[in-house]
């Protein structure tokens, strides 16, 4: 069977369940991707909010825009989502949450870098710019890794309902999100693949 990507547009905006299904399908794969990629970094450690004070709102807005890999141009969903996130702020050496945590917020570094451990191990590092954050929300599954900082750290902190909530509001967003998860997910995979060896 063939269908027209713009018609699998109009299915996947029309139906927004039928969106998650294939958004948690995406994201678990990523998720078995990243287990097996033991030692990658994921995002831009060197990005950085600033440094004084509490974030205003538009501070709050062009960190997500610079710290979500699909919300480049789509400001008017990044206002939503300023709106409902909350800041949080710790020193080196703080755990934030453990693996299999209820996963109640799409946590998002915009300063500093986490240190991924899976099944006690340590398996990746983590910083801004990484759409890794938002796979606990889109699968509506317990976190699948604790997260410890490494150095000073930053971070916006929205409720993963809220941002599902803000997907099905906003489908230009929400496809956006598929294409990135999408990407991500085959980067990875070309990560953990073998070299292919040159046989003379």
């Amino acid at each position: 069977m063939r269908v027209e990507i713009g018609d699998l547009h109009a299915i996947l905006e029309d139906e927004f369940s039928l969106f998650l299904a294939v958004a948690r399908a995406v994201a678990g794969a990523l998720v078995e991707a990243t287990r097996a990629a033991r030692g990658a970094s994921f995002g831009r450690p060197e990005a950085a909010a600033p440094t004084e004070g509490n974030l205003e709102l538009i501070e709050r807005v062009l960190c997500l825009r610079s710290t979500l890999p699909f919300a480049r141009h789509r400001v008017a969903s990044l206002v939503q989502l300023a709106r409902l996130a909350s800041e949080v702020r710790a020193d080196d050496g703080v755990e934030l949450f453990r693996q299999s945590e209820a996963a109640d917020g799409v946590l998002l570094p915009i300063e500093g870098v986490l240190r991924a451990r899976i099944d006690g191990r340590d398996a990746f590092t983590l910083a801004s710019g990484s759409v890794l954050p938002i796979v606990d929300a889109v699968t509506r599954q317990p976190r699948w890794f604790s997260a410890t900082t490494a150095g000073p750290t930053r971070a916006l902190v929205i409720p993963s309902e809220r941002f599902v909530d803000v997907l099905e509001d906003q489908p230009e967003l929400a496809r956006a999100t598929l294409k990135s998860l999408s990407a991500e997910c085959l980067r990875v995979r070309l990560l953990e693949a073998p070299p292919t060896s040159s046989r003379r």
